[in-house]
């Protein structure tokens, strides 16, 4: 069975067991009416699940909606169609508002739109109140510097990536959020923040893409 959607189409996947103690029944949206293991309809209202089917998070959510945040999307199309591992990725940073401050080869955008399918990185808890009081003010000025102009951009040594580690260097991210002495390197933002995320991220997608050709998988462990 094969699924249609538009290219940010994101449907969550529910998780459930039946008639199986050890492996799971991975789909989207809902419950399968027929049970791939035993047969067994399951959309009779009687049947008996040994558990309530249970909705899995979704890694990949809206960057406009999320403030404070470090955004991690490919640079040409989505995760889940047509991502990966391998492939360039681009990276922002919102403000209070979701606003989207990132670079590239035209200069700095303020997005409000196109980041529906990111993985998404929170870089403030709610202890961080003055930094959260400083925040719009200093991305702002920061990307209207004279660094971050088309002219200067260089996809090897002066590109997305180099924006966010700069804006965080510039307001003492690593000293004030992680008390380090030391600035942030891009080689650490990708160990730190943007590896393991993309590591989760590969999972997912590969489990997104079987229950898209199939309609359903049949897993023995659950992603983490």
């Amino acid at each position: 069975m094969t699924i249609m959607s538009s290219p940010y189409t994101n449907p969550p996947i529910i998780t459930f067991r039946h008639c199986d103690p050890i492996n799971h029944i991975l789909c989207f949206n809902e419950v399968l009416q027929v049970c791939p293991i035993c047969r067994i309809r399951l959309d009779n209202g009687r049947a008996e699940f040994p558990l309530p089917p249970v909705r899995l998070p979704s890694l990949f959510m809206n960057a406009v909606t999320k403030p404070h945040c470090l955004a991690i999307k490919p640079t040409y199309g989505s995760f889940l169609q047509t991502y990966m591992p391998g492939h360039f990725l681009h990276a922002g940073i919102s403000n209070s508002k979701g606003v989207v401050y990132n670079y590239d080869d035209n200069g700095i955008h303020q997005d409000t739109s196109s980041w529906e399918q990111c993985v998404v990185i929170p870089l403030l808890g709610c202890h961080d109140y003055e930094m959260k009081q400083e925040w719009d003010t200093e991305l702002h000025q920061f990307s209207m510097s004279s660094g971050w102009t088309r002219e200067r951009y260089h996809e090897g040594i002066n590109n997305c990536f180099d924006f966010v580690v700069g804006f965080l260097n510039h307001i003492d991210y690593n000293q004030t959020v992680k008390h380090i002495s030391k600035p942030i390197t891009r080689e650490e933002l990708c160990q730190d923040y943007i590896v393991s995320m993309t590591t989760k991220a590969a999972q997912y997608i590969s489990i997104h893409h079987a229950i898209r050709k199939d309609g359903y998988i049949i897993q023995r462990d659950l992603p983490s």
